[in-house]
C-alpha cells in the first residue's frame, strides 16, 4: 500500500503542470459559463418586465373600452356590428336594443348615441 501510495505521488508530482492547466481550465469554463448564465438571466428578466407592461397596457385599454357607457353610430352601423364590437358577441344585440327602448333595431340615425349596458 505504501509503495501504490509513492507511485501515485510521484505520478502526480511529475505531471503538476498538465493537472494545474486543467484545472485552471475547468475554473476558467465554469467562471465563463456563470457570468453567461447572468447575463441571459438579466436580459430575460427585462424581456418578462416589458412584456408585462404591454399585457397590463392592453387590459387597461380593453377596461376602459369596456367601461365606455355610450357609443355614437357611425354611418354603416348596425346593433349586431356594435356588438360584436363591444362585446364580441353579436348576439348581444338585443340587450343594446332593449337599454336604448329601440322600436325599430333595424333604423339607427348616423350620430345618434346609444346606452351600452
Amino acid at each position: 500500500m505504501e509503495k501504490f501510495l509513492k507511485d501515485l505521488f510521484k505520478k502526480v508530482k511529475l505531471n503538476e503542470s498538465t493537472i494545474s492547466t486543467l484545472i485552471g481550465a475547468v475554473v476558467i469554463l465554469l467562471v465563463g459559463i456563470l457570468i453567461l448564465n447572468y447575463f441571459k438571466k438579466e436580459e430575460t428578466e427585462q424581456l418578462g418586465q416589458e412584456l408585462q407592461k404591454q399585457e397590463e397596457k392592453a387590459q387597461q385599454e380593453m377596461m376602459a373600452k369596456m367601461l365606455e357607457e355610450k357609443y355614437t353610430v357611425q354611418k354603416g352601423d348596425s346593433l349586431w356590428k356594435i356588438a360584436v364590437g363591444k362585446y364580441s358577441d353579436g348576439y348581444q344585440w338585443p340587450k343594446i336594443a332593449q337599454a336604448n327602448n329601440l322600436a325599430n333595431p333595424d333604423y339607427l340615425e348616423e350620430g345618434q348615441e346609444l346606452e351600452l349596458p
